[in-house]
């Protein structure tokens, strides 16, 4: 009650409403401002009583100033304080500014305050629910592309041999961004995942060509088909390499604001086809080889323990 009666007086209350220029404007009846500037006029406030007696605000009140917020926040019914930024892209990253906020900033204040947590909010809580969201995506797209592959070449060990050409698309694409500076974000995975579907599919054509030669020349040996589709495929799969890698290089040193956040995106992209495309005529060979020999000498092993 004591409350209700200063705020009608000193913030107002609303008595009519009237329409001027087809929009609706409160009329309020409040205190003028020069009667609410003095403390000593707070304290002799008349206060009406339930008994229909007035009586000033200090004899039935205790005022005390303080300073506080302006507005208080909770979060699960406990206190909370919002701490918000903005930075320049250019000079900082925000995994910088969580180093210093959270690593030291915010351990300086726990020991003031013991109990004390946070919530990330923002960008950082953006990233963590798309990487939160990616750790699950990406291995149901390599689960399914396995599949598929399988089903193609008709065999689980070379789609296997596929999948083990991915790692050294996903180094040359963080490596790239180590030589130019550039911090790996949410959008670095991004381009991570584009360049592992072009790998894959290098791979896959790759394959394709050694599993035909097979086919047509029984005879010819693992190593001289794989080298052979290499040498047969290398070609395409570097010119298509090379000028999807021309065509972005520009766009990584522009400094436009709106190209910023696709920064992380290009060096993924060129880094993982560069050393992807490469990578993949040199490694798969190699394991494939390597497979072969492994196969002819289970099968021999299985060929004496069966005369034996």
């Amino acid at each position: 009650m004591l409350a209700l009666q200063l705020k009608h007086r000193y913030y107002g209350i609303e008595v009519d409403q009237i329409v001027r220029d087809q929009k609706e404007i409160e009329v309020m009846t409040r205190y003028p401002l020069e009667r609410k500037q003095s403390q000593r006029d707070l304290v002799d406030e008349l206060i009406l009583l339930p008994n229909g007696e007035f009586v000033a605000l200090g004899t039935v009140a205790t005022i005390e100033q303080t300073q506080n917020f302006a507005q208080r926040q909770r979060i699960n019914g406990l206190p909370a304080a919002t701490f918000a930024a903005y930075y320049n892209q250019k000079m900082t990253t925000t995994g910088e500014l969580s180093e210093v906020v959270i690593g030291e900033w915010f351990a300086e204040l726990a020991t003031q305050y013991p109990g004390l947590t946070y919530i990330p909010a923002g960008s950082s809580r953006e990233n963590a629910k798309s990487f939160g969201s990616l750790s699950v995506t990406f291995p149901i797209a390599l689960v399914i592309i396995f599949v598929l592959v399988t089903v193609q070449l008709r065999s689980f060990l070379q789609p296997l041999l596929i999948l083990l050409c991915i790692p050294i698309a996903v180094a040359g694409a963080l490596y790239l961004h180590v030589i130019l500076g550039y911090l790996a974000s949410l959008s670095s995975f991004f381009g991570i995942a584009a360049v592992c579907g072009v790998i894959v599919n290098d791979a896959l054509v790759l394959l394709d060509m050694f599993n035909h030669l097979r086919r047509e020349e029984p005879e010819m040996s693992v190593r001289d088909a794989i080298v052979t589709s290499a040498r047969l495929r290398a070609r395409p799969v570097l010119i298509t390499s090379l000028t999807t890698i021309v065509g972005l290089t520009p766009l990584i040193y522009m400094k436009a604001e709106s190209i910023l956040v696709f920064l992380p995106i290009f060096v993924s992209l060129i880094g993982g086809l560069g050393f992807g495309s490469v990578g993949l005529l040199f490694f798969l060979p190699a394991t494939v080889v390597a497979a072969g020999q492994v196969e002819t000498f289970l099968r021999r092993r299985a060929l004496i323990a069966a005369q034996a």
